[in-house]
């Protein structure tokens, strides 16, 4: 072979071990459901997990069960074959000993080396001459990461057809085209997930090992333990088969448990400087070159990386493409253990430059968690509740209840400053009563009129809905400041912007928002908390356009500013998902409403819960009809994590009146509305119970007097009225209920009133663009019901992302697995929602699965 053909390449043997099937293991848990899903599955299959998940016994079980009359060939590849002429002749070799392929074949890759393809012709027509089809495995792919010749694998699996399929095992995604094969519905994913054992295999595999029985509760805790690694099973099993158990709670411990195994057999065996920096990388609970360069010292640590990594020693790679990585739970609770043990100062040591190193990236609850595990309090509240301000407004206030589980404050505080800042803390991980005790504590140590008092009160009243507690803490203060943007009390204005708007005093609201604008807000403020309440003033006031806009902007400064779930974030999103069901969007509503109740999970307030229930009760009386919505409201409710009599049920309680008018069950309704505080919402759930029971004169006369009345309200009586008039009166009430939205966007209110309602808009001249958009509207809704049909074709990035529709992941985790942001998610949801004329994920995945476009429900995901 001419060495100036194939320059650093070398001719290594073909290692008939290599390309032999192995055999299984004497003692293994069978998995025929998996096994089953490979049998019926696409021409690829992906098995990829960690080590030590069974991905090669999961592929070898599956060709000993399919008894398939196809030919099989098997490649078990390792670190020898990062080499590409080597990879490729063993893929001969492999596919040679089961087909004809022909010397001609390896004499081409031999003279012109894997770059020159003419050799894939020749193995291409060699598969697609067999009679029989042909199953290429190649177990632990993940080594080969030269692109060309992955780029070369995907070009043989697309040019052979249904004669060829290609099972690979990796711990992490090969640089194959697996989007575009997910889109074309060519492959089949089997992750982690899939492969951890639960508690039916585990007490299988326990029974196999001959262990003493145990019950399913501990079990369990021996799933959780080992997060359903088979090789830690393998081991505790292997290791105390008479007290299993012991061998997890011994994992620390160093002697002939799970732990004495790793130490004697992986952590003793490694060089001493290798494992020295195992130690320090394993503080934080992951870590790339930069931060181990950080935690050691070392300038090759991405080479001791890649050693870890080559070595198999229970080093989990994040994702296929960057250099992130963890070690398994089990391991890193060894190696901590262990490093304590071994070296105590620089185990303390490394805990604090961890803590440093996560602070600087952005990281406070790993700080929290570093600094208490080495018992520096002092410094993990320094860095944690004083300044709490900052970590709320970039979204920290669901970690906020954790930290303040792990900080050991008890009740000897005496010192009013540290009171106020355990009060704002307490406020942001929505512990109320904490955050009242520690303010009153406070309070009865500073002078009356102290400012951060009444601050802490009027935002604790804000959360709980309690108006006249908060209009006590606004009326004690006569000078409010609006600078220092980096203290808790410059927000007070919008603060009472918020109060205002809970009680509906529109002019008061705008004039706090103005009032905070006088000073120097900041970025964070001034870009996404003041268009966030504008947004909701804007649509109390009936301004659906304004308001979206607003909240939009709000939303995309939040996700430019890097800032999560904060309350900020929660009034944009409240008037984004208003906005949208105002407007009959009713597609993107459901979008919102996702996002909606993941921000309501973090910001965890009565103010944030019956927000959410009372949009998420309109959504679905809007979309489905409210006399079907009477019997949803607990579930509705339930999934805002609201219950009816809670805080603010004045929010909630006027949707449960339409929806149960609606329904006949008017005793309810009339029973609820009674019990409503006095406020154009009573009149209008009161003139709801009326119109049900037909007394249209007890309509018109408690809807008489409208002045001063929001446009939302108005139009909403102004609908009722119509409905309780007849004739040229009900046409004149209408149009001008119609002409009062003209340019508004206010659509919402005039869908799913029923028949009467649309056989008056028909007679409604249409003088008016908002006549006009209503009767589309209306159209649409019954065209929409009439039967579905895919509008357009789904893209090949919707069709990925529909795969992922019947997981329980949020959109969150739907951005990660695809690896977009969430605006993107966002933005291919309502685009899959408007081409299947859904408007929710589960209708859209019930839809798709009588389209075709999802396999029918069998218990299993493919898509992992």
């Amino acid at each position: 072979m001419p060495s100036d053909v194939l320059p650093g390449l070398t001719l290594a043997p073909v290692l008939d071990s290599k390309v032999a099937l192995p055999r299984l293991p004497a003692v293994h848990v069978a998995r025929p459901a998996l096994c089953q899903v490979l049998t019926e599955s696409t021409p690829v299959v992906s098995i990829v997990a960690p080590a030590g998940y069974g991905k090669t016994v999961l592929a070898r079980e599956w060709l000993q069960r399919a008894a398939t009359d196809g030919d099989v060939a098997w490649y078990s590849l390792d670190a020898l074959d990062t080499n590409p002429l080597c990879f490729w002749r063993h893929v001969v070799a492999a596919i040679s000993s089961v087909r004809v392929v022909g010397d001609e074949v390896l004499g081409i890759l031999l003279d012109r080396g894997p770059l020159d393809l003419g050799f894939l012709h020749l193995l291409l027509d060699a598969i697609l001459a067999g009679e029989q089809p042909l199953v290429l495995v190649l177990d632990d792919l993940h080594v080969l990461r030269d692109r060309p010749t992955l780029d070369a694998l995907a070009l043989l699996v697309e040019r052979a057809g249904a004669q060829f399929r290609l099972v690979f095992t990796a711990r992490f995604d090969p640089a194959l085209p697996l989007a575009r094969w997910r889109s074309q519905a060519m492959l089949t994913e089997i992750r982690q997930e899939d492969l951890r054992f639960g508690v039916v295999d585990t007490a299988a595999l326990l029974h196999a090992y001959e262990c003493e029985t145990v019950v399913d509760d501990d079990v369990r805790r021996l799933v959780d333990g080992t997060e359903g690694w088979v090789t830690g099973l393998q081991l505790a099993a292997l290791a105390r088969p008479h007290h299993v158990l012991d061998a997890l709670d011994d994992r620390h411990s160093g002697g002939t448990t799970i732990a004495g195994y790793l130490v004697g057999e992986v952590l003793d065996r490694l060089p001493d400087q290798l494992r020295e920096f195992a130690f320090a990388v394993a503080v934080p609970p992951e870590f790339d070159a930069d931060s181990a360069s950080w935690l050691t010292g070392r300038a090759d640590a991405a080479e001791m990386i890649d050693l870890l990594e080559r070595g198999n020693v229970f080093v989990v790679r994040l994702g296929a493409a960057e250099r992130h990585y963890r070690f398994h739970h089990l391991f890193r609770d060894l190696l901590l253990a262990e490093f304590r043990r071994r070296d105590r100062h620089g185990w303390h040591l490394a805990h604090t430059r961890a803590a440093e190193l996560m602070a600087g990236q952005g990281r406070p609850d790993v700080v929290v968690d570093l600094l208490t595990r080495v018992g520096d309090i002092d410094r993990a509240f320094d860095l944690v509740i004083r300044p709490a301000l900052s970590l709320s407004d970039h979204g920290w206030s669901r970690e906020f209840r954790q930290w303040l589980d792990q900080l050991p404050i008890g009740q000897e505080v005496s010192d009013p400053e540290q009171m106020l800042d355990l009060a704002f803390a307490s406020f942001l991980g929505g512990r109320l009563d904490d955050a009242r005790r520690w303010t009153d504590g406070a309070a009865r140590l500073l002078p009356s009129d102290d400012m951060r008092v009444a601050a802490r009160r009027l935002a604790i009243s804000v959360a709980e809905g309690d108006v006249p507690a908060g209009m006590a803490a606004v009326s004690c203060v006569s000078e409010r400041p609006t600078s220092h943007a980096d203290r808790f009390e410059s927000r007070f204005e919008l603060t009472a912007a918020r109060l205002h708007l809970l009680r509906g005093d529109l002019a008061a609201a705008e004039a706090s928002i103005d009032r905070a604008l006088a000073g120097d807000q900041g970025e964070l403020v001034m870009q996404v908390t003041v268009p966030a309440l504008r947004a909701r003033l804007a649509m109390m006031r009936g301004d659906v356009r304004g308001a979206s806009a607003s909240a939009q902007a709000s939303l995309d400064a939040a996700n430019r500013l890097g800032v999560r779930a904060n309350p900020a974030v929660l009034e944009a999103a409240i008037a984004a998902t208003g906005a949208a069901i105002a407007a009959d969007e009713l597609g993107d509503a459901s979008v919102m409403l996702d996002q909606l109740l993941d921000i309501v999970d973090a910001v965890d307030y009565p103010y944030s819960r019956a927000h959410a229930a009372a949009l998420l009760v309109q959504w679905h009386g809007q979309r489905h009809g409210w006399a079907l919505t009477a019997g949803m409201l607990d579930e509705l409710c339930l999934r805002a994590g609201w219950s009816a009599g809670a805080a603010l049920s004045w929010l909630v309680e006027p949707h449960f009146v339409r929806a149960l008018a609606a329904a006949g069950r008017v005793a309810e309704a009339a029973s609820i509305a009674a019990g409503l505080p006095d406020s154009p919402a009573r009149c209008l759930a009161e003139a709801e119970v009326a119109l049900a029971r037909r007394r249209f004169d007890d309509v018109l006369r408690l809807l008489a007097d409208r002045a001063g009345w929001a446009l939302p309200a108005a139009v909403d009586a102004g609908v009722l009225v119509a409905l309780a008039l007849t004739g040229k009166a009900a046409e004149l009430e209408l149009a001008d209920t119609l002409r009062r939205c003209e340019g508004t966007g206010l659509v919402g209110p005039f869908r799913q009133r029923g028949d009467d309602l649309e056989r008056l808009l028909r007679r409604v001249p249409a003088a008016s663009t908002a006549a006009l958009q209503v009767r589309a509207a209306t159209a649409a809704g019954r065209s929409s019901e009439s039967g579905h049909v895919l509008v357009e074709p789904l893209s090949p990035r919707e069709r990925e992302l529909m795969t992922l529709l019947p997981t329980h992941l949020s959109n969150s985790g739907l951005a990660g697995r695809m690896y977009v942001s969430v605006n993107t998610v966002k933005t291919m949801l309502r685009s899959i929602y408007r081409k299947l004329g859904t408007a929710s994920r589960d209708e859209t995945v019930t839809m798709a699965r009588q389209l075709g476009l999802l396999p029918p429900e069998d218990g299993f995901t493919r898509s992992g």
